[in-house]
């Protein structure tokens, strides 16, 4: 951020967190990796509009160590599944433009096993990986 807001490079990635300093005219939003169009910035077109045929957006999860009780990866999965159901909390991530979605455990390892095959498959197409 301070590379690019002290004019040392021309382009950077960035998130919905960088809302002000769009709206302060310090930065330009050129497009959105997400499925469709944030209805916080509708004017910023999404990648694939601009013939980009990404989608990727940012995702939290919580993990614990292998061998943790059944127990306590019960009680987790039911806090934070309460956790996302309040009002309160979708507010706040609103305010910071993150849409809430949230997955139980299979359909977040589910998630995670596609997310790192993409990767995967990414990187090989651009040569990074080690042969």
């Amino acid at each position: 951020m301070n590379a690019i807001l002290g004019g040392h490079i021309d382009l950077t990635d960035s998130n919905m967190t960088q809302k002000g300093k769009v709206e302060a005219g310090q930065l330009k939003f050129i497009a959105i990796g997400t499925e469709k169009r944030s209805a916080e910035m509708p004017n910023v077109p999404t990648l694939k509009e601009l013939g980009v045929n990404v989608v990727y957006d940012v995702n939290r999860g919580l993990l614990a160590p292998k061998g943790t009780p059944a127990d306590v990866i019960a009680k987790l999965e039911s806090s934070c599944a309460a956790a996302a159901r309040e009002p309160a909390f979708g507010e706040a991530m609103h305010k910071q433009a993150t849409d809430v979605r949230y997955l139980d455990r299979k359909a977040y390892a589910d998630w995670l096993k596609q997310n790192d095959e993409l990767n995967k498959g990414l990187a090989k197409d651009l040569g990074l990986l080690k042969r």
